[in-house]
């Protein structure tokens, strides 16, 4: 064996069909030739084309011998595999190549963290079909708005956005691993862990001799909230809208020009309410949190949604009125 692998290059050399056996598109020729078989493999493909549906004998041979050039083939790819993993210094230059790559990845998608404090919230949201996490956090003088949107019809249902409220920046980052047990793995680069510092609004001073970051993250997950009220989730979103509506996909809710409120529509019994709709409520319903939360709760219950229209003409059903004729 080679005592040095370049594994950029390394190839398997493999036996089968020849180049110069195919044509111009990469597909085997036929080729006319002579061969002399024992009389009795003649007489098996034979019989066997003599079945109803099969194959003619020479088509029957040309295939077993395909055949034996496949696995032919496949050993001696795995033959090479176990020759190479054997081998010592093969071994030591893949795992510089796996070195050098997560290197790159550490380098291109930035240290990795864990937001484990959002389990407890997100699992309510799941259990209660809420699939909406609005919450802010403070810290020190930092004011965090977290945001998530995962129904299943959200393209955004892996990523979270975190909005500075102090500094006005917003952070969109995708979130990896099984959110159900806890794993909220997110990658954050030198110039996003600088938007955490600047929020905190500490003089560049102290930040440089006295800020460990890490520590600031842990603090920041022992902050999230075990359990969120939808109540709470609507005051929460209501009140930080027109700060954060520009920075959003308007993907997060149904018809986002729709904003005058018709009425409850009841829905087929093989449909159900979709959260994109049942969202606006949160934002654009004439009525308080608990109105709205109480609303959102008797759709469900009744397999209803609730129209809505960007004609001014129409009037905007207040959510108390709504209640009203539904009880």
């Amino acid at each position: 064996m080679r005592k040095e692998y370049d594994l950029e290059k390394l190839k398997v050399k493999r036996r089968g069909l020849l180049p110069e056996l195919q044509d111009a598109k990469g597909k085997s020729t036929k080729v006319r030739i002579t061969i002399s078989l024992d009389q009795d493999i003649v007489e098996y493909f034979k019989q066997s084309a003599d079945r109803v549906g099969s194959l003619p004998y020479q088509t029957q041979i040309n295939q077993v011998l395909r055949e034996a050039i496949e696995k032919n083939r496949q050993d001696d790819i795995e033959t090479v595999k176990l020759e190479l993993l054997k081998d010592a210094d093969f071994i030591r230059a893949l795992s510089t190549q796996i070195s050098i790559a997560r290197h790159h990845q550490v380098i291109t998608m930035g240290d990795k963290f864990n937001l484990y404090g959002l389990t407890h919230v997100f699992q309510e949201a799941i259990q209660e079909d809420r699939p909406t996490l609005v919450f802010e956090v403070k810290n020190g003088k930092g004011r965090f708005l977290f945001m998530m949107f995962f129904d299943d019809e959200d393209e955004s249902k892996d990523l979270i956005y975190i909005f500075m409220r102090n500094t006005m920046r917003m952070l969109e980052r995708k979130l990896y691993g099984n959110h159900l047990k806890g794993q909220f793995y997110i990658y954050l680069k030198d110039y996003m862990k600088k938007l955490f510092k600047d929020e905190l609004l500490i003089e560049s001073s102290v930040t440089n001799n006295l800020f460990i970051f890490e520590d600031f993250f842990n603090r920041l997950n022992e902050s999230i909230p075990n359990s969120i009220p939808l109540n709470r989730k609507i005051s929460v979103l209501r009140d930080c809208w027109d700060e954060v509506k520009d920075e959003l996909p308007k993907e997060i809710v149904d018809e986002y020009d729709k904003t005058i409120l018709i009425g409850p529509i009841r829905l087929p019994k093989n449909k159900e309410p979709r959260e994109k709709t049942l969202r606006k409520l949160y934002l654009h319903a004439n009525g308080n949190e608990d109105e709205i939360a109480r609303l959102i709760w008797l759709l469900k219950q009744r397999n209803m949604t609730v129209a809505w229209t960007n004609d001014i003409n129409k009037a905007n059903r207040s959510v108390k009125s709504i209640l009203n004729k539904m009880s």
